[in-house]
């Protein structure tokens, strides 16, 4: 029995210790398949770097044959027209034979206007129908002695050598200009573009080639900040001008412009009452350098920069609070205007931070008036309505400035939540001369009554101004004849006393 028992202990022995080199076999194995597997990796790893690596050298090489190509390449792939290469060589022919004949010629460089819209709403394909079009559409205006070359995606540059006199490019850009606003039908789509052009003079804008070049580029960024689809020679005065734009375009992307920032007021006065009803906020700019700037000349580069918002949004907090500042020191004001852009209307926030800054200064809704120009209100009603009815809907006023001077109709009127009309003060100014301003003002005034509107008269600076608009039922004015814009501090209280007893 012993004996048994002890040859089963030495099988068991046996068993595990097989079991346990079976096992350590099968590490040894598993070890060495794991370093194998960790070898493959590191060298697949180590072939997809060199891949990658070697994709890299090949796409600097295609980047540089396909730059070698756009500079090399003679003739556009898309419009058929000669190259920028072969502008330049034939821009420097033609300064060569001009030099030896003592000829004038021009340069014109001519963009179409928001070309990527078209591109990112019509595709591609129709932005390429659209330059096709638009060569077949030039090319009768200009002269066989003329030369036309695709220079950029949405650019074209021209020549116009042996010129009796610098005027006549105008007559062939004004013929350009018309030639590409006719309606263009583009894959079913009816477009309506515009452009804009830059000309320069040889020898009167420069003799260099690259001065030349230089100068028209600088007469397009001209015609485009005019408003576009209009024509613009380049002058001496453009270059300290773009200077300036680039100084004011410099200062407005920073934060610090807010101290250099004023708001002037001028009143709005009731002429029957002879009060001071309301205050128009109106900013103006105190450029360290260039002294103050108008409004007109930095509001622009605003909208274009991206900065309008927060700089309408300084300006409608600052008149809120200086209203509410007048209304303690016993100045009480019925209301206070504040232009706004059509880019804070875009805005769909515009209207809870209006809301907002009614909160934070405890003002009545109905003391603000809001007012946009008519002009500018015209081409995006559809855009805004909804956000003029939320202002509504909140209670502040909607003044239409410069009125008379657009083409908003009678159904714009009864279709938009407006409380008052500005009347334009070019009407204003013309009535006393002209019984065509004098006619529109006084059917402006006779609408407004009718629509149960105010109507604000602007630019009044004569008795007889005064008298008239008094004698059509316009009681609002505002004006020189009353006040100039001034400074909140200078509207001490014998001011305003004065103001009020020559209403």
């Amino acid at each position: 029995m012993e004996t048994h028992l002890m040859t089963w202990n030495i099988l068991a022995v046996l068993a595990g210790v097989a079991l346990i080199l079976y096992l350590t076999i099968l590490a040894i194995r598993n070890y060495r398949n794991i370093k194998l597997l960790q070898k493959q990796l590191l060298e697949k790893e180590s072939d997809l770097q060199a891949e990658l690596q070697r994709q890299s050298i090949l796409t600097g090489e295609l980047n540089k044959l396909q730059t070698d190509f756009n500079e090399n390449v003679l003739v556009d792939p898309v419009t058929q027209l000669p190259s920028f290469k072969v502008f330049e060589d034939r821009l420097q022919q033609t300064l060569h034979q001009s030099v030896r004949h003592k000829l004038i010629f021009a340069v014109l460089y001519l963009d179409i206007d928001d070309f990527k819209v078209i591109n990112n709403v019509l595709g591609y394909e129709a932005g390429d129908i659209l330059l096709k079009e638009t060569v077949l559409r030039l090319a009768p205006c200009i002269r066989k002695v003329d030369s036309m070359s695709h220079i950029g995606n949405d650019s074209f540059a021209f020549i116009l050598p042996q010129l009796s006199k610098a005027e006549t490019a105008a007559y062939v850009a004004q013929r350009l200009l018309d030639a590409i606003s006719q309606p263009f039908n583009i894959l079913d789509n009816e477009l309506f573009i515009t452009a804009s052009i830059g000309i320069t003079v040889y020898p009167i804008d420069g003799v260099e080639l690259p001065q030349l070049l230089k100068n028209a580029d600088i007469a397009l960024h001209q015609a485009k900040s005019r408003g576009r689809n209009v024509f613009q020679f380049y002058h001496e005065d453009m270059y300290a001008l773009s200077h300036r734009e680039l100084l004011l375009n410099s200062c407005l992307r920073s934060d610090t412009i807010y101290q250099e920032f004023l708001l002037y007021y001028q009143p709005i006065v009731n002429v029957n009452t002879k009060e001071i009803t309301a205050m128009e906020a109106l900013l103006r700019w105190q450029h360290p350098e260039l002294g103050l700037v108008p409004p007109e000349d930095f509001l622009r580069l605003a909208e274009n920069n991206n900065r309008i918002n927060p700089i309408g949004d300084w300006v409608l907090r600052n008149a809120c609070k200086q209203f509410v500042e007048w209304n303690a020191q016993g100045f009480h004001l019925r209301s206070i205007a504040v232009n706004v852009s059509l880019r804070q209307l875009e805005n769909s926030n515009f209207s809870y931070r209006v809301s907002q800054i009614l909160q934070e200064f405890k003002m009545e809704s109905s003391s603000l008036i809001l007012e946009v120009s008519e002009s500018v209100l015209l081409p995006k009603l559809n855009l805004v309505e909804k956000t003029l009815h939320m202002l509504k809907h909140l209670g502040v006023q909607i003044a239409i400035d410069d009125f008379g001077t657009g083409y908003l109709s009678l159904q714009h009127l009864r279709r938009f939540p407006v409380n008052c009309l500005k009347i334009d003060n070019i009407l204003i100014k013309e009535m006393m001369i002209d019984s065509e301003s004098e006619a529109i003002t006084r059917t402006i005034v006779s609408l407004a009554k009718s629509l149960r509107l105010e109507t604000v008269a602007e630019g009044v600076e004569s008795e007889k101004q005064k008298n008239m608009l008094k004698e059509y039922g316009c009681l609002l004015m505002q004006g020189y004849l009353f006040c100039r814009p001034l400074l909140p501090n200078e509207f001490t209280r014998p001011l305003l006393k004065t103001i009020s007893e020559h209403v």
